[in-house]
């Protein structure tokens, strides 16, 4: 009787990862960030889930899609973000959204693109990947953006698009 032994590297390594597991996962949440008791933004999400690699370093993934509401002082909507998926990564304060990104902005301009970032330190949001901005009378294309938080004051870096103009 013979015996022969084989170590397959692959095989090796599938058995022996290890699975990365959220520490926390609430479902159906709602946080509410305010400043002196006044509402600034407002996150709804189906899933929430905490990965900590380190304890310096963890992330909150939105696994199932997210909802974000900024407010004005007076209480109204200033804009709205949803997305498919949504990860913050805490010791950055940066946000990705991810997956038909959507965002309106209180004058109703649309944003449509792949992949947003928020970077919450400089107050900005921005894309290098594909977007379009749509109103009621243009619909712009490009390949990057960048706007204001509130999503008010935007640009893009590669821009196409058209524009319809009324003749006086």
């Amino acid at each position: 009787m013979l015996f022969s032994c084989e170590n397959d590297l692959e095989v090796i390594k599938t058995i022996t990862a290890t699975i990365e597991l959220p520490k926390q996962s609430a479902e159906d949440i709602e946080v509410i960030y305010s400043d002196s008791a006044k509402i600034k933004l407002k996150i709804t999400a189906p899933k929430l889930e905490l990965y900590q690699e380190s304890p310096e370093k963890s992330h909150y993934e939105f696994p199932e899609g997210i909802r974000v509401y900024f407010y004005n002082p007076d209480k109204t909507i200033k804009s709205k973000l949803s997305a498919n998926f949504a990860i913050h990564y805490i010791s950055d304060n940066l946000w990705e959204a991810k997956n038909n990104v959507v965002a309106i902005n209180q004058t109703g301009e649309i944003l449509k693109t792949e992949q947003l970032f928020w970077d919450q330190d400089n107050k900005i949001i921005y894309t290098n990947e594909f977007a379009k901005v749509i109103d009621d009378k243009s619909q712009i294309t490009g390949h990057g953006f960048i706007a204001d938080e509130s999503f008010n004051n935007w640009e893009f870096k590669k821009v196409t698009g058209i524009i319809n103009i009324e003749e006086n």
